[in-house]
């Protein structure tokens, strides 16, 4: 299962690099790359964080959160970079998740983690959601772009 999810992670990585991307925010924002620093550094603790199917999924709810806050609440003409880092670090803290769950998911003695094993088709949809959530993400990315 784990190298299912690893291939999983592989496909939906070529739609987008949010690492890239929050790392490119922050060589032209000074504020940007204040906080971009300090999450890198929180890291560990994201990933300490990290110990159920449960948990990977809260993560993918609040990278849909953002998204459908930039949808509901920014109007066109008055989007501002903050939104883009948002949704960027929301999708990297739900690829955070899902490395991790395919990590510890296969059970071993050694696993210090609650995961559960998941069908295919389980796994399917969270990451049929992530696409579709990314899609919406990158519409707006390209609404945002479109203002300047």
């Amino acid at each position: 299962m784990k190298e299912y999810i690893e291939e999983k992670i592989k496909k939906l990585q070529e739609t987008g690099d949010p690492k890239g991307y929050l790392s490119r925010l922050a060589s032209s924002d000074t504020e940007i790359r204040r906080l971009w620093k300090a999450e890198v550094e929180k890291d560990n603790t994201c990933w300490r964080s990290i110990n159920t199917n449960a948990d990977v999924i809260d993560l993918i709810d609040r990278f849909d959160g953002r998204v459908r806050f930039v949808e509901d609440n920014v109007p066109y003409g008055s989007g501002h970079i903050e939104d883009g880092y948002n949704m960027a670090l929301a999708e990297y803290r739900a690829i955070q998740g899902l490395r991790k769950m395919a990590q510890f998911i296969d059970p071993s003695p050694f696993n210090q983690t609650q995961f559960t094993p998941m069908s295919e088709s389980e796994i399917d949809e969270l990451f049929d959601r992530m696409n579709s959530i990314i899609g919406r993400m990158n519409q707006q990315n390209l609404r945002r772009a479109m203002q300047d």
